[in-house]
């Protein structure tokens, strides 16, 4: 049941006073400090943040802005502003990225895909398709390099259940949170993850020849950045 209050309410409990926040107020309040600190599109990061936050969709910020959030909600936005302020990804601060309609769960050990690597994973899905009908319908095998957060291997595993999927990286703790969503979509006896430098990480799975379609979308920032 959602009670509407006057925005900015005062109300004395066990004789204290405390200021009771609506969605909207929380909006406006995390917007105006994005905002006046340089943050590119304050307003969508703030409902990203809050909407995290609160536990709900985007949209039902926007569907109910009167809806009153908790103290300790509240100070959570506010702890997650001060990150933003000081330019830490909202993926990092939440925790997820969106791609491709999945929720990868993502963290400093991984980069956040981004929203071009959807067209690559499109491509790879077409000439799956492609290589498939070439072989009798036979299975597929990929290579991911560098999977990361494993957003390609996964994403392409989920579409095409026919495939398998090797995905390689060399950081130990990015392969687990790639394990990790791979568990979480239900293909992880489909993706099969290996450790180790490029090729080296299969040197050891005799796939030679095996290998139909090898994709990479490898980190091409620098470090500072």
């Amino acid at each position: 049941m959602i009670y509407l209050l006057p925005i900015n309410l005062l109300v004395k409990i066990k004789g204290l006073m405390k200021k009771i926040f609506s969605v909207n107020d929380a909006l406006r309040w995390a917007g105006r400090h994005l905002s006046i600190n340089n943050i590119p599109d304050p307003a969508m990061d703030a409902e990203y943040l809050l909407a995290h936050v609160i536990g709900c969709q985007r949209k039902d910020l926007l569907i109910h802005p009167e809806k009153i959030i908790s103290e300790s909600e509240m100070n959570r936005v506010r702890e997650f502003v001060e990150r933003r302020r000081k330019r830490e990804p909202v993926q990092y601060i939440t925790g997820e990225v969106e791609f491709r309609g999945l929720i990868f769960r993502v963290n400093k050990d991984v980069l956040i895909p981004r929203p071009e690597t959807e067209l690559l994973v499109e491509e790879v899905i077409n000439s799956v398709k492609e290589k498939s009908e070439s072989k009798g319908g036979r299975d597929v095998t990929i290579l991911d390099l560098c999977t990361g957060s494993g957003c390609i291997a996964i994403s392409i595993a989920k579409e095409l259940p026919y495939i398998r999927v090797y995905a390689v990286d060399v950081s130990e703790k990015a392969l687990d949170k790639a394990i990790e969503n791979a568990e979480r979509f239900g293909v992880g006896d489909r993706v099969i993850f290996s450790q180790g430098d490029l090729y080296e990480a299969i040197e050891h799975m005799g796939l030679d020849g095996e290998i139909d379609i090898i994709v990479s979308n490898p980190p091409y920032v620098s470090e500072k950045d």
